[in-house]
Order: C-alpha cells, then structure tokens, then sequence
C-alpha cells in the first residue's frame, strides 16, 4: 500500500485503493479494446502522451507499452505518483515517462503538444463533461486522440443515493449521450467500452476491504471509527443502488 504521508483529503481514497494499480471498475479487457480504438487512428511512431490524474500510472504504463513514444503523467496525490515511479520502473519505461505531483490547468500543459491525451476519472478543465472535454481537445495535435474515463448514469438515480453520493443528476451524462459527447470540442468518439457487473463487483468489495483491513490494523488512528463506518455505508449504497444505477466507460476519441 502507499505511504500515507498525504494531505487529509487524499487519505481516504489512498487507503481504500490499496494495492491497486488501476484505480477504477475497468477490465485488462475493456482498457485493451479502448487503446485498440486508439491504435487505428494512426497514431505517430513515437507518440506524445499525457495523463492527467493518472494515479499511479497503468494507463500511461499500457499506452507506452502498446504504442511506444514518451509521456507524462499527472496527479495531486503524492502517494499514487511515488507507486507510478516504481511501476514505470519496473516495466523498464522510467526514461520514457515522467510522473509528477501536480494540480493540473493549462499553464502545467501544452495546448497542441499532444499525440494522446488520457484522462480518467478527474475533471481539471470544468464542473461538467463538456467544459473538461473542450479543454482536453485543445491540448491535441491534429490528428490525435483521447482516452477518457467518465461515470454516467444507467438509470435515473434514487434521492437518496444522489445525496449520499454529493451528486446532482446533470453532472454526469446517460449511456445514450455518451456516443455523440464529444462533438462540440471537435471529437468523434471511436468506442465506447464500458466496465462489467463483475469487475465493478469486484473493484467495490476490493475498496471496502482495504479500508476495513486499515481501519482493523489501525484502530488508534483518529480517523479510523469515522473511516470504517464510511466504507460500510458506502459499500451497502453500492448494493442497495450503485450496481443498477451508476456505470463507468472508457472512450476513445479521435
């Protein structure tokens, strides 16, 4: 697990990731079939790859590997770019990549400077879909493209899992709106591939038990009580409403 030496806010999502490297429901599978999207583009030979909110690194590890090039990848959390150093260490891709602490906007990127810009689950470029979108398109090279990963609704969500959750209904698409999303900034959506029952499954009952193995082997952390409890309401969340009502897909656009 990673060193917890981390701002409050990022403690608890450092924990209940625990050892894992790819830090969403996605498959191998489903992320295979998005870069094979990615890859008939036609792409350069050495591609320019960003990642921003890139946890700790599988994406930008499997995009190198797959389609070559160089890249960098961003996060906030200290933790999970200390566990990316190592991963692209061990995958001999420490010379071609860095992976940095960084809050991401555009006087940390290059408009135009990309081949492949991924962003999976953050929003540094607006409250909503579009606004992020608009803002990652201008970062690509002509003929580049994006991976993105993005929540959206299966069903329209009960009350009382939108306020669990801190949500409101506009914050995240349909499935059906996900196919022409990214138009207004200029992209055509290529594939849309989108986690299973069983790898949610199993991604939600490995975040709970990393908390609760935390929160067991520390019980004289102040936070721990407040941790577990969360853990337990969130996963009962999941089984009562999340699994019907809340998907996740990867896109890849060009």
């Amino acid at each position: 697990m990673s060193d917890l030496q981390v701002a409050p806010p990022l403690k608890y999502s450092t924990i209940a990731h625990g050892d894992l490297e790819v830090l969403n429901p996605l498959s191998v599978d489903a992320i295979g079939e998005a870069f094979g999207a990615i890859e008939a583009l036609g792409l350069p030979e050495a591609p320019r790859i960003l990642d921003l909110g890139c946890g700790r690194a599988a994406l930008l590890a499997e995009a190198l590997t797959r389609l070559g090039g160089v890249g960098r990848g961003l996060d906030r959390n200290p933790a999970f770019v200390a566990d990316g150093q190592r991963l692209l260490a061990r995958r001999g891709l420490a010379e071609r990549a860095t992976v940095e602490v960084a809050e991401i906007g555009p006087d940390t990127v290059g408009e135009g400077a990309w081949d492949l810009v991924m962003c999976v689950g953050a929003r540094p470029f607006g409250a909503t879909l579009e606004q992020n979108l608009a803002g990652i398109a201008r970062l690509v090279a002509p003929g580049g493209g994006v991976i993105l990963g993005e929540g959206y609704w299966r069903r329209a969500p009960e009350p009382e899992y939108l306020e669990l959750l801190g949500a409101r209904p506009e914050e995240m698409p349909t499935r059906a709106e996900l196919d022409g999303i990214g138009l207004r900034a200029g992209l055509r959506v290529r594939r849309v591939v989108e986690a299973g029952f069983a790898s949610w499954d199993a991604y939600e009952a490995a975040y709970r038990d990393a908390m609760l193995a935390w929160c067991a082997a520390n019980p004289e952390d102040p936070d721990a009580a407040r941790f577990e409890a969360r853990a337990r309401r969130w996963y009962a969340a999941y089984e009562r409403w999340g699994r019907t009502t809340l998907g996740f897909a990867l896109l890849a656009l060009g």
